[in-house]
């Protein structure tokens, strides 16, 4: 999913349950739901999203590119939690 079809859902839902706007935001774990965390940080950050499923930010470029994990950092991603 893209970010703007992702910030269009949240608009949608908002627009549709105004009360939601009060209400604390939480996630699931893992995909299955077994259990469930209130969201602490709602700044979203840009970094990069590994092919083995680990993010990186910025300031990782000069230790992934000296350990040959990469050539050149370039974001792909934005984390939402």
């Amino acid at each position: 999913m893209k970010f703007k079809e992702y910030l269009k859902e949240l608009i949608d839902f908002a627009e549709k349950n105004p009360s939601s706007l009060e209400m604390d935001v939480i996630y699931s774990r893992d995909d299955e739901g077994n259990g469930y965390q209130l969201v602490n940080d709602g700044a979203p950050a840009m970094g990069m999203f590994a092919d083995e499923g680990e993010f990186y930010i910025e300031e990782d470029e000069e230790y992934l590119v000296e350990e040959g994990m990469i050539e050149k950092f370039e974001f792909n991603a934005i984390i939402i939690n």
